[in-house]
C-alpha cells in the first residue's frame, strides 16, 4: 500500500520536471528546404523579371510522405524566399522525390490536378504594370530529389504566354494609335498534363501595346494566325493596316518581332523576315518570312 501512494505521488513531480525544454518531444530530424527562385533570361524590361518578382504559387506533392505536401505562397524578403506566413518549408525525414509545380502571379485554391487555371492577357497594355499583370510565368510539373548534401529548391519560372514587338519603319510623324487586332486574349491552364497546355477562349479582341521608346510591345496568348491578325497604326493622322495572310502561329515562350515600313501613303509592308527568339534564352533566335 505504501509502495503504490508512493508511485502516485511521484507522478507530479515527473510531470513537473518535463516542463522544461529537454523533455520536449525529440525533433523528427525533418530538412529544412531553401528555395532559389529565378525568372528566365527575358529579352526586355516589359514583363516579369527576377528584379520585378516578388512573390509565387508553390505547389509541392509528397506522395512518400503527404504530410509534408505544401501549397503555399512564397514571397521575397531580407532572407531569401520564403513562406509568407512563416510556415517552415521542409523536406521529409527520407528525403524522397516530390512532384513540384510553381508560378506567377499568385493565385489561390490551384492545386496540381487544377486543369482549368485561368490566365488573361490584357487589351489595355499601354503602360509597364499593364504588361506585366498580362506575363504568366511557370514552372511545369518537375520532380525533384533533395539529397544530403543539397536540399535547395530550385524554382526556374518561365513565361508561358508570347511576347509581340513591332516596330514601324519610314514614319514621317509620331506614330499612334497602334493596335494588334484579331488574337484571342483569354484561356485555361491544364496544370494536370505535361507542359501544362493552354486552352483559348476564342472570342477575339484588339491589344493596345506598351510604347517602349518606339518599339510597341504585348504579351499575348500561344495562338495559331489567321487573316484576323492586323496591325493597325497612324503616322500622324494617316492610317494604315498591316493585315496577316500567311500560315504560321504563336508559341509560348517565344518573342517575335514584327518589323513594317510604310513604302508609299496609306501602304505598308514587312520591313524585313520577322524575328523569332526565345523569350526564356537569350541563346537562341530564328528568321522566318511570313507570307504576305
Amino acid at each position: 500500500m505504501k509502495k503504490s501512494i508512493f508511485a502516485v505521488l511521484v507522478l507530479p513531480m515527473i510531470a513537473a520536471s518535463c516542463s522544461d525544454r529537454e523533455c520536449e518531444p525529440i525533433a523528427t530530424g525533418d530538412f529544412t528546404m531553401t528555395v532559389n527562385a529565378r525568372v528566365a533570361n527575358p529579352s526586355s524590361r516589359a514583363g516579369y523579371t527576377i528584379e520585378n518578382l516578388t512573390e509565387f504559387a508553390l505547389i509541392v506533392d509528397n506522395a512518400s510522405a503527404p504530410s509534408f505536401n505544401i501549397n503555399t505562397k512564397i514571397v521575397h524578403g531580407t532572407d531569401g524566399w520564403n513562406s509568407f506566413d512563416g510556415a517552415p518549408l521542409l523536406w521529409d525525414n527520407g528525403l524522397n522525390s516530390v512532384d513540384v509545380i510553381a508560378f506567377a502571379p499568385y493565385r489561390d485554391n490551384v492545386t496540381m490536378t487544377t486543369n482549368n487555371l485561368s490566365i488573361e492577357a490584357l487589351a489595355d497594355q499601354s503602360t509597364e504594370d499593364a504588361v506585366l499583370a498580362s506575363d504568366f510565368l511557370l514552372m511545369p510539373k518537375t520532380s525533384v530529389k533533395p539529397t544530403a548534401s543539397d536540399k535547395n529548391l530550385n524554382v526556374v519560372l518561365a513565361h508561358k504566354l508570347a511576347k509581340l514587338v513591332i516596330i514601324v519603319k519610314g514614319a514621317k510623324e509620331e506614330i499612334n494609335d497602334l493596335k494588334i487586332n484579331g488574337l484571342k486574349l483569354k484561356g485555361t491552364l491544364d496544370l494536370s498534363a505535361a507542359e501544362s497546355p493552354v486552352t483559348l477562349i476564342e472570342e477575339t479582341a484588339a491589344v493596345v501595346p506598351f510604347n517602349n521608346d518606339g518599339a510597341f510591345e504585348a504579351i499575348v496568348m500561344p495562338q495559331d494566325l489567321d487573316n484576323n491578325f492586323s496591325i493597325t497604326f497612324k503616322d500622324g493622322d494617316e492610317m494604315y493596316r498591316w493585315t496577316y495572310t500567311g500560315t504560321g502561329s504563336l508559341e509560348g515562350g517565344r518573342f517575335y518581332t514584327v518589323a513594317l515600313e510604310i513604302n508609299k501613303p496609306n501602304q505598308v509592308q514587312l520591313a524585313d523576315d520577322i524575328t523569332i527568339g526565345s523569350w526564356n534564352s537569350n541563346n537562341e533566335s530564328t528568321y522566318t518570312k511570313f507570307e504576305e
